[in-house]
């Protein structure tokens, strides 16, 4: 089975070589990968990084902290991957393969956590997040939150009833919804 990009990695894809452009670094690594995880905020990623309690900020400060400094020639537009990059997309081929399905940021997130000795996986070490962690957070219930989610959730409640506002709907179908929404990647506004 051939295993593609879905839009959401492609996306993330391209967001990296804007953070290795950003950086002013002449490569594409597995920095570069996480901050477009990060930065692409719409899928299960985001999620996942939301429900293990990183603090993207601190995890962007963590990741360019561990960086090289920019390069003094104008950085190319279309960095070169590094080898350890090419060895993660490989990984995530396999994650996908678990699955039986595409390439997704989840596959990605999973695959930079199997290349320990990555930037973007010390970042997330010291920043207490491991792989163990990440794939119980994927592979969780699509309508039950994490118990960190329960806020989060009922949040996302309020909101529905708030925009639905009919008593026609229960609290536990709302929530239902709520806890699919959260897991396709939707935030409820704060």
């Amino acid at each position: 089975m051939v295993h593609r990009l879905t839009d959401r990695a492609q996306r993330a894809m391209q967001l990296a070589v804007q953070e290795s452009q950003r950086l002013k670094h002449d490569h594409l690594g597995t920095e570069h990968l996480l901050l477009g995880l990060v930065q692409e905020g719409t899928g299960l990623g985001e999620g996942v990084l939301f429900d293990l309690r990183l603090d993207l900020e601190a995890l962007r400060k963590e990741i360019e902290r561990r960086c090289h400094g920019p390069n003094t020639a104008n950085p190319p537009t279309n960095p070169r991957q590094t080898s350890r990059l090419k060895r993660v997309i490989g990984y995530a081929t396999e994650e996908a393969a678990l699955d039986r399905g595409d390439i997704g940021i989840e596959h990605l997130l999973l695959a930079v956590l199997r290349e320990p000795d990555s930037t973007a996986a010390k970042s997330l070490a010291t920043l207490q997040c491991t792989a163990e962690q990440v794939r119980h957070v994927i592979h969780r219930p699509s309508a039950t939150p994490s118990p960190g989610g329960e806020a989060l959730c009922d949040r996302a409640v309020r909101d529905i009833t708030t925009a639905l506002d009919t008593p026609e709907v229960s609290t536990e179908t709302l929530r239902s919804i709520a806890g699919a929404l959260i897991k396709a990647g939707w935030r409820p506004q704060s």
